[in-house]
């Protein structure tokens, strides 16, 4: 797998959409998968979906602009930024990116900020007409207020999570169980389901890329981690694993 920055290049007019990648292959076979589903899935770039189910996938050309040959997240953040500039892959005349990155900082577009805003605001939220009563709100202040009085979140509780997990992991047999664990668990089709530490439903997702696609900063291997039981939970939600057949079973038509 090619680690490295790539486009996708409307062959015609000349617009890029510039991304980065430690598996770039991978990457943008899951890019053609999910360009080609319709209805467009929410987290997929709305433009360059449009683009791709107006002209087809044959009316693009992948290149790679640049490749490396290790891992250094930053400066491949980096080069992703110095490629979006360089090609003004934000601006709707030469590009689909719908914002700016970089190790350091986001810039959204101001129309995907618009679309964010909107996506979350009255009847869209979740969490819309949903409202703790004045009970609920004094039983869960009251509970948390006992276990801070127990010391249960002290230096000596993150202590024996650390004391643990190294532990843990320090041992090559259970690195390898995991591995060959996950490496049989990616060859499945599985779908992803994300639940707040509640267990309120937040969302599927089609596969763990499509997670790391519209979350850059989270990492598979911890959301893998929550799915196999090794951790209660990754990034403040709660992630569940499950066969694509069985999805319609556990919460409906996922449409």
């Amino acid at each position: 797998m090619t680690i490295g920055i790539y486009c996708i290049r409307h062959i015609t007019s000349g617009k890029r959409y510039i991304g980065k990648s430690v598996k770039v292959e991978g990457r943008i076979w899951t890019h053609r998968h999910t360009l080609g589903k319709s209805p467009r899935p929410k987290d997929c770039n709305r433009h360059l979906w449009n683009a791709v189910q107006k002209y087809g996938w044959v009316a693009f050309k992948v290149e790679i602009l640049e490749s490396f040959r290790s891992v250094d997240e930053q400066f491949i953040a980096d080069r992703e930024l110095f490629w979006i500039d360089h090609f003004k892959t934000c601006d709707r005349a030469h590009g689909f990116n719908l914002r700016r990155d970089s190790s350091t900082r986001m810039i959204v577009h101001d129309e995907t900020r618009a679309t964010m805003a909107a996506s979350v605001t009255g009847p869209a939220n979740p969490n819309y007409g949903n409202y703790w009563s004045d009970a609920q709100k004094a039983a869960m202040r009251a509970n948390a207020k006992f276990r801070h009085m127990l010391g249960c979140y002290g230096n000596e509780w993150r202590s024996r999570i650390s004391t643990a997990s190294k532990q843990y992991w320090s041992d090559p047999a259970n690195r390898r169980a995991v591995a060959r664990s996950v490496s049989v668990t990616k060859k499945l089709k599985n779908d992803f389901l994300q639940f707040t530490r509640a267990g309120e439903f937040v969302r599927r997702w089609d596969s763990v890329e499509d997670i790391i696609a519209a979350n850059p900063t989270f990492k598979w291997q911890n959301i893998y981690s929550v799915c196999s039981g090794h951790k209660p939970t990754y990034r403040g939600y709660v992630w569940r694993k499950v066969p694509a057949a069985t999805f319609e079973n556990l919460l409906g038509d996922p449409a």
